[in-house]
């Protein structure tokens, strides 16, 4: 007769399952701690309307005790929260957390720690904690929208950092030209059947605040009729989305460059100020670079520093109604105000009229005709999960009833879920302010 026995103590596959649970459980603190602050946030602003001032004081106290980490928690108008004095103290809550509508030009940051969380949590949590949008492009374009597990440890990291390390883990590449004021993500190459992966290559990224700049190409041309030799540099320059820049400059002579012999590289054309065009939607722009070549005996850049200066909105003024179906919703924030005129769903395209009253912000008066058309609102709409889906049908523009006042119609397109449990929010920039962005890249090899 065959005996057996229990172990005294437990097997190997058996510490390898409670092994798998604990990891399982610890990678998704984060996302739950972040679920968990948003839960009470919310019931402290349902709070913030009771007619009982003691207790609404109450919450308003305990909402500013949770800190600027909040912010993008918040709903963007204070009408949002249900009623004109759950509206002020939302306006003294910002203002306390001196958040109220700044834009600051310093990055966002992002914390994400687990050893196994879903792509879909984590690009919620992005969302949620810098107010940048992300998109999803892989169905539109033919691949499959894979949900894979990660292992991140992100503690204070700039959101651009953040999410080069994100796509780089999860297979992805991304897309800054996809013209809604997002970053959106797609199958990376090397992730796709068949696709052979590209040799690793030195790669040239400079982190400033809330921008990425990248050097991706440099050509190197001799004319031998003329003795001339050219060293063009192709870059690109990409910002958080909240920001929305109007302007860049850059001016030749603030650029520093010398080879490794320690000789001084200049522009081709010193002391010219060149002006980019940008499309505030997109967040890049391209950057084309011409540098008197080095001779030939130099074998690298040693050093490059590069300066432009951004006309960008720092601060905004945010506009929300929490149901798009309701008609004559209103929002105001000073002299800004949004009315809801018409809401009509005819699949798959819902369509929002909405009266909107903008003052021209701070500033506007330095941007010539054609830059000051860049300050159209941001539209987007908003589910309870904190997520923004960016205007994506585009819209027309119409006089309003009134001075001052346009009336908007908004296409929305292939939106999943109610109308009902979508809200509105728009965003119109209130201050303008010049910003100097400089970064460095050291040692570039010359081809």
């Amino acid at each position: 007769m065959q005996r057996f026995e229990r172990p005294d103590r437990p097997g190997p596959g058996f510490r390898c399952f409670v092994l798998l649970l604990i990891a399982s459980a610890y990678s998704q603190a984060s996302i739950k701690a972040q679920d968990a602050l948003k839960d009470r946030v919310d019931q402290l602003i349902e709070r913030l309307g009771s007619e009982d001032d003691a207790q609404a004081a109450k919450a308003q106290e305990a909402l500013i005790k949770l800190g600027d980490k909040i912010l993008p928690l918040l709903p963007a108008s204070g009408n949002s929260a249900g009623s004109e004095r759950a509206g002020k103290r939302l306006q003294e809550i910002r203002k306390s957390l001196d958040g109220a509508g700044n834009r600051s030009t310093g990055a966002a940051k992002v914390n994400l720690t687990g050893e196994s969380l879903r792509l879909s949590d984590v690009m919620k949590a992005l969302q949620r904690q810098t107010g940048n949008t992300l998109i999803d492009l892989r169905e539109q374009n033919g691949q499959v929208a894979t949900n894979p597990s990660i292992a991140l440890d992100l503690k204070d990291r700039p959101f651009l950092e953040a999410l080069d390390e994100i796509a780089e883990k999860a297979g992805l590449s991304l897309n800054y030209y996809n013209a809604e004021g997002a970053i959106g993500y797609l199958e990376g190459a090397a992730m796709m059947p068949d696709a052979a992966k590209p040799a690793p290559q030195e790669k040239y990224v400079a982190y400033v605040d809330a921008f990425r700049i990248a050097l991706n190409q440099l050509l190197v041309s001799r004319d031998f009729a003329t003795g001339a030799s050219t060293a063009n540099l192709r870059m690109e320059f990409v910002w958080e989305p909240r920001l929305r820049p109007l302007a860049m400059k850059l001016d030749t002579s603030k650029i520093e460059a010398r080879d490794d012999k320690g000789r001084k590289i200049t522009a081709s054309v010193s002391g010219e100020s060149m002006e980019l065009a940008i499309r505030p939607e997109n967040p890049i722009v391209d950057l084309n670079l011409n540098l008197s070549a080095p001779p030939r005996d130099a074998a690298k850049i040693e050093s490059l520093s590069i300066e432009t200066e951004l006309t960008l909105p720092t601060k905004t003024l945010s506009l929300a109604v929490p149901d798009i179906t309701k008609q004559d919703s209103k929002a105001e924030m000073g002299q800004a105000s949004m009315r809801i005129l018409e809401f009509e769903a005819d699949p798959p395209v819902w369509k929002v009229r909405a009266e909107l009253t903008t003052p021209r912000p701070a500033g506007a008066e330095n941007l010539d005709s054609y830059r000051e058309s860049g300050l159209a609102p941001t539209v987007a709409l908003t589910k309870a999960d904190s997520a923004r889906i960016p205007l994506n049908g585009g819209f027309s523009v119409g006089p309003g009833n009134g001075p001052g006042k346009l009336v908007y119609e908004l296409l929305f397109v292939d939106i999943t879920g109610r109308p009902e449990d979508h809200g509105l929010v728009v965003e119109i920039p209130g201050e303008l302010k010049t910003v100097p962005v400089r970064w460095t890249f050291q040692a570039i090899p010359l081809p």
